[in-house]
């Protein structure tokens, strides 16, 4: 092989990997460069893209202290609000944790800086930490990790002004060949979840060092195939 050909050779077997490299520098850049807000705003858009769905969930609990049986519900979800449980059990999960709504943050709400990037479950996220311009309300502090690939939450972490901080990480499926959504969710609680009744708890009740946790699975979507108003008028059983 002369010196031409060696060239050649070393140009076809290089030129690949320049190309992807500069794909790659490209993508980091276009990541830095959105604003905090922006990064927001697109998490917004790609969940705005559903108007409307069902879901069965099968919520798991580990709760120190607490006796709880796996709860079965069904999830009726429409824009831009419209939330509707159907259980058999009590709900332990606020809706909103059900349905994960970005829209319930407003931004002029909270004061958003990029705090770099962080790994979660082997994707490079934003991470976007929230903190909020008024101390009454409920959230004072929050952390969202996004994918900047699909613009979708990865991980939220959320310290309340009043009771635990939580930390949700969430794994998805797609339905439909489009839509991104949650196929489980798996909660961290510091402290306390719940106090429900002395019946509920062992004799040691649980402390502030305890971490109850909570798996939320879904299933059998139907993703804006349409939702009557009527259902969300009905009182859960």
């Amino acid at each position: 092989m002369n010196f031409m050909e060696f060239f050649l050779d070393m140009k076809n077997r290089i030129l690949p990997f320049l190309l992807l490299f500069a794909l790659t520098i490209s993508a980091a850049q276009s990541q830095k460069n959105v604003s905090a807000g922006e990064a927001l705003k697109n998490v917004k858009t790609t969940f705005n893209k559903v108007k409307d769905y069902t879901a069965d969930l099968s919520v798991w609990f580990n709760v120190p202290g607490m006796k709880l049986p796996t709860m079965n519900a069904k999830v009726y979800f429409k824009q831009p609000d419209k939330i509707h449980l159907e259980s058999e059990g009590f709900a332990m999960l606020p809706k909103e944790i059900m349905t994960l709504n970005p829209n319930a943050f407003d931004e002029t709400m909270w004061d958003l800086v990029i705090q770099g990037t962080e790994v979660v479950q082997g994707v490079q996220c934003i991470k976007l930490r929230m903190l909020a311009k008024s101390d009454t309300m409920r959230i004072q502090r929050a952390t969202l990790f996004i994918d900047p690939a699909k613009w979708i939450l990865r991980k939220l972490v959320s310290d309340p002004m009043q009771g635990a901080p939580a930390e949700a990480v969430f794994t998805y499926q797609t339905i439909d060949g489009k839509f991104d959504m949650p196929s489980k969710v798996h909660i961290l609680m510091k402290g306390p979840m719940m106090r429900r009744g002395k019946k509920d708890f062992k004799e040691k009740e649980q402390d502030n060092t305890q971490t109850s946790e909570v798996v939320v699975s879904y299933a059998n979507y139907r993703v804006n195939k349409g939702i009557s108003d009527s259902v969300f008028k009905q009182k859960q059983k």
